[in-house]
């Protein structure tokens, strides 16, 4: 069985492991970050309307470029495990404290969850990506990373579908709570299994 979806996949027996790592961080993270997404937008909208879209998409891109700039020096002084750790942990603390003001709507929680999304999520997942690159030679890169890849397009899909089939009966608050858990997720997955423990050619 697992020979056959070895010729399928094109992959090696000893390439598993390190796939399956990197394919659930990627898969925790793109489902949360369309449910964060879409949460955020869709309260702005409800809150201010359409008219401060472009201010809201500027202040996003603007928070951004703020990330990399603040993650640019530690990219080659922190180790990669650690960097993705503090900044799940730091994501999720604004996140959880946007929550506190999310009854109000107020600028006080965009403040809080827009920096947890687009300065942290948004490095989050380039951390992910560098640290991936990590597990692989060149060689094994050509065949592994479309399979690591397919877990954005399925996270997507699953985040659409939670999102769909229970936006009528679950609160938004729970919705970022479960954005947080899987985040949390990440970091025993970074923690336990990296380019350190990990048989890496």
């Amino acid at each position: 069985m697992l020979g056959t979806l070895n010729r399928i996949l094109n992959l090696q027996q000893a390439e598993w492991p390190r796939v399956l790592v990197s394919w659930s961080m990627t898969f925790l993270t793109r489902i949360g970050f369309i449910i964060g997404s879409t949460i955020l937008l869709a309260t702005f909208l409800s809150k201010s309307g359409t008219e401060l879209l472009p201010t809201f998409f500027l202040g996003n891109a603007l928070l951004v470029m703020l990330g990399t700039v603040l993650y640019r020096p530690l990219l080659h002084r922190v180790r990669r495990e650690l960097l993705i750790t503090y900044t799940v942990l730091y994501s999720a603390a604004f996140l959880i404290a946007s929550v506190a003001f999310l009854p109000q709507g107020n600028s006080v929680f965009f403040v809080f969850y827009m920096i947890g999304q687009a300065v942290f999520v948004t490095q989050l997942s380039i951390l992910i990506s560098l640290f991936n690159e990590e597990l692989f030679s060149p060689l094994e890169s050509q065949r592994t990373f479309p399979v690591i890849e397919s877990a954005e397009t399925l996270g997507g899909i699953v985040g659409g579908l939670l999102l769909s089939s229970f936006s009528h009966s679950i609160p938004a608050y729970k919705f970022m709570v479960l954005w947080v858990i899987l985040l949390l997720m990440i970091v025993p997955i970074v923690l336990l299994f990296n380019s350190r423990t990990l048989e890496v050619p």
